[in-house]
């Protein structure tokens, strides 16, 4: 599973916000009951690291939930 981490920049001075995804192929083996919470719990991990290596906030979200918008 893909997730994608991005923060916003700040566009009013003219600095674009930063991007990456990071890959965890283990979801995918999981059964559904713990896959949430597993999900979850992953998020939290590249979103307090990307937050601390750009310093400042970002958005993240897994690949299943960019397709369901």
């Amino acid at each position: 599973m893909i997730f994608h981490v991005w923060s916003d920049g700040d566009p009013s001075v003219g600095i674009p916000g930063n991007n990456a995804e990071v890959n965890i192929a283990s979801v995918e083996d999981l059964d559904p009951v713990d896959r949430k919470e597993y999900i979850d719990t992953i998020k939290k991990c590249p979103s307090t690291a990307f937050s601390q290596i750009w310093d400042e906030s970002v958005h993240i979200a897994s690949d299943e939930d960019v397709q369901d918008d």
